[in-house]
């Protein structure tokens, strides 16, 4: 392995010690967390994901079947989904 030369020398700043300096943001959530984290029920995520498979809205894999009981939803296209269907009922 070649040696390199360190640019900056490792502090308490600027090295990871403990989870506490980690910060994560979530890709995808199961149909349950979705609900939690927008504030609506899962029957109405459950909703909205047969409507996705109806029209998608131009929005691209929304979610993923990976098992007959585990579905994923990819949290940033599942806004942008609903953002493309906002007031579509009217």
């Amino acid at each position: 392995m070649p040696k390199t030369k360190l640019q900056q020398l490792p502090t308490r700043e600027n090295v990871i010690t403990d989870d506490v300096k980690v910060i994560t943001k979530p890709l995808y959530a199961t149909p349950k967390r979705i609900a939690e984290l927008f504030g609506i029920s899962r029957s109405t995520v459950s909703r909205i994901l047969n409507q996705y498979d109806l029209n998608n809205e131009g929005v691209k894999d929304l979610y993923f079947s990976l098992s007959a009981t585990l579905t994923v939803v990819d949290i940033d296209a599942f806004r942008k989904y609903l953002k493309a269907r906002n007031k579509k009922h009217l």
